[in-house]
């Protein structure tokens, strides 16, 4: 599943500032990792606002069947229906989204795109009332009773400054500028290809031979693009294939396991009638086979297994005996 960059969740920002004031409905959880806001937007009407953790955030114009909602939702439910949506904001150039929401008092909802993915509803002092998922960090922890901290990059490449920026392609320890771009600044392998192409810069050049001027003249041109998101990530999701639902996974276990006994069914019956078949040959040469069995347990008093089976060189009907395993083989 795409991963959603820091620039991209900028530009959906953007885009979602019209639910300011609009009311959230209804809360749902399809899944441990998938919420569904839906608000209400004054004179629009309703909107779904879709969050895949930890990859993903959008608007969505597909309504989902929901078999069940998780424990997390119904929490979420508590403090946040009926509240309205006061702002939207991104944290720097971190993928992380914070919602300000108020009720009769106001919260914090914020949203994790990295790592793991986490959703966090704080109070309005940044408390942390509960989180979707404890996680411990060298330097944060996420847990009830916190204060929310998040990770701060040492550059923030929606405000950094020609200097700065100057200081990071010197500090950089990768031997290509597009690789500094992307991870050491934050912007993601396409837009750092991006910005190397905008500002016709060789992309594989040291950081520290590239011109802070050119590449802040291309990040400016780069982020003052008008792109809107929602609509292509919920097609792309749309034509991915479905996750199974339990009724469906249930049904595949199932299917598995009637597949396999249907075949252990089949040797069963292949054996029943091999072995029907033999017990008719035993049957129909009962006389001949006791015979053997009477001539050969007379001979065994007199010679030793090798003088017998010397003897029974060349025999018609016996053709071979396994005297450790007690066993007598004849042709019938």
């Amino acid at each position: 599943m795409k991963q959603i960059t820091a620039l991209e969740l900028n530009y959906l920002v953007k885009e979602f500032q019209f639910l300011i004031n609009a009311k959230i409905d209804k809360i749902y959880q399809p899944d441990k990792k998938t919420f569904l806001l839906y608000f209400h937007v004054p004179n629009k009407g309703k909107y779904i606002l879709k969050i895949i953790l930890p990859s993903l955030i959008f608007l969505t114009e597909y309504k989902q069947i929901i078999e069940a909602s998780g424990q997390y939702s119904m929490f979420l439910r508590k403090y946040l229906n009926n509240a309205r949506l006061k702002s939207i904001k991104q944290l720097e150039s971190e993928r992380i989204l914070e919602f300000l929401f108020e009720k009769k008092q106001k919260y914090y909802l914020i949203v994790e795109l990295f790592s793991k993915g986490n959703l966090i509803l704080c109070d309005k002092k940044r408390i942390i009332i509960n989180p979707l998922e404890i996680q411990k960090w060298k330097d944060r922890t996420i847990r009830k009773g916190e204060t929310y901290i998040y990770p701060k990059k040492e550059y923030n490449f929606f405000k950094i400054s020609q200097l700065r920026l100057k200081q990071f392609l010197e500090k950089t320890n990768k031997d290509k500028l597009v690789t500094a771009l992307a991870t050491d600044l934050g912007l993601g392998g396409i837009y750092a290809e991006e910005i190397c192409k905008i500002g016709n810069i060789d992309k594989n050049i040291l950081p520290k031979e590239a011109s802070s001027k050119k590449i802040i003249n291309a990040l400016k041109k780069l982020l003052d693009k008008k792109q809107v998101y929602s609509k292509e990530i919920d097609q792309l999701i749309l034509t991915q294939p479905k996750p199974k639902t339990n009724y469906e996974k249930q049904l595949q276990k199932l299917k598995k396991i009637l597949k396999k006994q249907e075949s252990r069914i089949n040797e069963i019956n292949i054996k029943i009638k091999e072995n029907k078949e033999k017990a008719e040959l035993i049957y129909n040469n009962y006389k001949l086979i006791n015979e053997i069995l009477t001539e050969i347990k007379k001979a065994r008093n007199k010679y030793s297994w090798q003088e017998i089976k010397a003897k029974l060189k060349g025999h018609k009907i016996i053709k071979d005996i396994n005297e450790k395993e007690s066993k007598i083989i004849i042709d019938i």
